[in-house]
Formats: structure tokens, sequence, C-alpha cells
């Protein structure tokens, strides 16, 4: 169980509180930031706690940056895992899905908001860490764009943490206080649980901050044999402009859907228009 009770700060926007850590920094990068809280709306699936315009931009940015940069250093793997963000409106927003790793890329599974399916289906997303890309992949939209990391880790400090020896999900671990220096003079703070019999894969990870909160949990990890199709979109998809048009599209229908509109009804596929020359 990853707590985040004691955590101070929060998220980015529509009813998560707005930090001026690393995370809203990504996310205004991205072009994804500084929605006000008065703009959720609880019984829309778009901006409502656990909605796709809130989730998505978090799952992205957390899954390019901190989860990328320590979990793909060792052998390849799959895994279940449980990804909670802190939010004012309630108790701990937890997501969860299916983790690969090989090779120095990861493909992050989501399927599940609060043990519920994950408003406008699953998201997958794929992230390099030599190529510093990946894509986000719909298969509600059938469809993928390109991502770049607007957060990025320049180098890795590593020091023991209090709290010696334990055990998660079955494997002996230690504990330690990891520091992420990014390019833009910021420093990402985690305490890690290292499974000792897994190459000190981190198992738990937890951030730890005055304005950010977030924690990743692994279980039932096992070795595995990653073909690299696995980390590359369907090249019978849609591609879209980038990852962030993905994002606004998957909004934009579940919103139609809301509204009663047809224009946005499940199973329309593909942009609403054609990519720009040039991003094909």
């Amino acid at each position: 169980m990853i707590d985040l009770s004691n955590s101070k700060g929060g998220w980015w926007q529509r009813g998560l509180r707005t930090g001026g850590g690393w995370l809203a920094a990504g996310l205004l990068a991205w072009g994804l930031g500084g929605c006000s809280s008065s703009e959720v709306h609880p019984h829309d699936p778009v901006t409502a706690r656990g909605g796709v315009s809130v989730v998505l931009p978090q799952l992205i940015v957390v899954t390019t940056g901190p989860v990328a940069v320590l979990v793909t250093n060792g052998g390849a793997f799959s895994a279940e895992f449980t990804l909670a963000f802190d939010d004012r409106n309630g108790p701990p927003l937890k997501l969860s899905g299916v983790m690969l790793v090989s090779g120095g890329k990861v493909r992050a599974e989501f399927a599940r908001v609060n043990g519920k399916a994950l408003p406008g289906g699953d998201i997958d997303v794929i992230w390099d860490a030599a190529a510093h890309q990946g894509w986000v992949i719909s298969e509600a939209l059938q469809g993928y764009g390109r991502v770049n990391d607007a957060v990025h880790c320049t180098n890795v400090l590593v020091a023991a943490a209090a709290g010696g020896a334990g055990q998660v999900d079955g494997h002996p671990v230690d504990r330690a206080d990891v520091t992420l220096q990014c390019g833009d003079g910021q420093n990402i703070k985690l305490v890690l649980s290292r499974a000792l019999d897994l190459g000190r894969l981190p198992l738990q990870m937890q951030l730890v901050s005055e304005s950010d909160a977030f924690g990743l949990g692994l279980s039932k990890v096992q070795a595995a044999k990653l073909t690299d199709d696995l980390f590359l979109p369907p090249e019978d998809f849609t591609k879209f402009a980038n990852a962030v048009d993905v994002v606004n599209e998957l909004a934009f229908r579940q919103h139609e859907v809301n509204n009663g509109n047809r224009g946005g009804a499940p199973g329309q596929t593909g942009p609403r228009s054609a990519a720009p020359p040039g991003t094909q």
C-alpha cells in the first residue's frame, strides 16, 4: 500500500492542487497546465476526478520522467503496477495496469482508475529512454501521437535511506533516497524500496516534495522475453500530429458522448481532421 496521506502538496489542475514543482513544469512545457479548479465538473467524464483530461497528461509526464529513468536499467520484465496521485478532492487517485520493460524502453498499459475502466478506453504510454522520445497510444481512437520528454533528467544521486531492510511483494528490499537532477535545474527527490533479488529494481517509488505527490508500486514482477514491436505503435493505427492532439481528441469525444452528440460516439477512430503536412 502506497501511503500519500501525509503529502502536503498535490497535482496540477482541474481540482488537483497546482504546485510549483517539476510536475507542473512538465505539464506546462507540454502545453497542458494552467487550468483552475473552478473548471471541474463532477458529472462530466472529461474534467471530473479521473477524467481523461485530468489523468492522461499526468500519466505521460510521470511515465516518461522518473519511472522511465529508474526502471529501465536492468533486465527485461513484465509487472502489474499501481500509480497513485495525491488529490485534495478525495482519496488518492489510483491508476493500474501492466508495465513492460526491455532494453531501456518502457511500455505502461493503463487500464483502470480507482478500480474502474479508464475513461476513454485503455491508454498505452511507450518511452525510449535512450532516444528521449515515445508515443501515446489510444485503443479507442485507434491512433497514436509522439511525445518528447518535457522534464529531462541528467543525473541520478543515490543514498541509503532510513528504515532498513524489509519485504515487498515477497521480495527482500532495501530503501534508498534518490535525487534526479533535471536539465532545467530542478531536482526530483524520491524514496525507493528496491528488490535485492531483482537487481535493485524499485518495487515502490514515492515522491518527496512540498508541492507534488505520487507513488508507484510494482507487483508480480516476472522476467520476460519482449519483442521490439511491443515498444512501437501499431502500423495500422492513425498517426496524430503529437500526443497533445491525442489528449485533446479523447477529451473532445468524451465531452460529445456526455452531451449525447453522435460525433463522439464510441467506435469512431482516428482524428477528426488529417494531421498537418510533415507530421506523417
